[in-house]
C-alpha cells in the first residue's frame, strides 16, 4: 500500500507541477482513495479524515502496533 501511495504521488506531482503543494497533496489522497479496491478499507479512510498521505500512513502504522 505504501508503495501505491509513492506511486501516486509522484504522478500526481508530474501532472500538477504548477499547483500548490496542499492542493497536489489533496488530490493525492483522493486518487489514493479511489485507487483502492476495498470498499471497507476506503471508508475507514474517509473516517479518519487524514489531512495526507503521510497522514494515513502515519496512523495507519500506529493502529497496526
Amino acid at each position: 500500500m505504501a508503495e501505491l501511495g509513492q506511486d501516486i504521488r509522484r504522478l500526481t506531482n508530474l501532472a500538477y507541477s504548477k499547483a500548490p503543494q496542499d492542493v497536489k497533496e489533496t488530490l493525492a489522497m483522493e486518487h489514493f482513495v479511489d485507487a483502492l479496491v476495498n470498499s471497507e478499507m476506503r471508508l475507514k479512510i474517509k473516517q479518519s479524515r487524514p489531512v495526507d498521505l503521510n497522514d494515513f500512513f502515519l496512523s495507519n502504522i500506529i493502529h497496526t502496533m
